[in-house]
C-alpha cells in the first residue's frame, strides 16, 4: 500500500453529550452524539461535525441530554483551536452535528450540495441550528455524492 502525505494519521473521537430519545412505540433510545478528528501525515485537521451548539436546551417534553465537554474544549485538550482545522465535512445540519460551525470560520466546510439546497430552502428541521450553519464568515464547498476531498 502507498501512502501520500495525506495519509490520515490519527483518528479522535470527541463524545459531546448522552441521553435516552423516546421512541414511537414507548420504548426509549439510548444515544450518544459526537464528531471525529481526522489528522493527517501532512498535518491537516478535518472534523467530522461540530456538535451541540452553546445555546442549546432541550425542547419542553423531551428529556435532558448530558453534555460533555464541547468540541472547542476537547480540540483545546489536543492543542488545536478552531483555526487549525482546515476541513469540516457536515453530515448534516441538525442541532447536534451543527452547532459550533460558525466556530471554524478559517475552514473550508464540506457538505452535499442537495442537503445545503433543502436546508437554505427553509427546511424547518434545520432551523434551530440556521444561525451555526449559516453564518456569513463560513465557506463551503457543495459536492454531489461520494468526493474525494485529499489526494489519494
Amino acid at each position: 500500500m502507498t501512502t501520500t502525505s495525506a495519509t490520515p494519521q490519527r483518528l479522535y473521537l470527541f463524545q459531546l453529550a448522552a441521553g435516552t430519545i423516546p421512541l414511537l412505540t414507548g420504548q426509549t433510545l439510548d444515544m450518544s452524539a459526537g464528531c471525529y478528528l481526522v489528522q493527517t501525515g501532512d498535518g491537516k485537521n478535518i472534523l467530522i461535525d461540530s456538535g451541540y451548539p452553546p445555546d442549546y436546551v432541550s425542547q419542553p417534553g423531551t428529556p435532558p441530554i448530558e453534555r460533555g465537554k464541547n468540541v472547542i474544549e476537547q480540540l483545546a485538550e489536543i492543542g488545536l483551536q478552531p483555526d487549525d482545522i482546515n476541513l469540516l465535512v457536515c453530515t448534516h445540519f441538525d442541532m447536534d452535528h451543527a452547532g459550533f460551525n460558525d466556530a471554524f470560520t478559517q475552514a473550508e466546510l464540506i457538505v452535499q450540495r442537495e442537503h445545503y439546497e433543502l436546508a437554505r430552502g427553509g427546511h424547518p428541521r434545520f432551523a434551530g441550528a440556521r444561525p451555526h450553519w449559516d453564518h456569513p464568515a463560513l465557506r463551503y464547498r457543495q459536492i454531489d455524492g461520494d468526493t474525494e476531498l485529499l489526494p489519494a
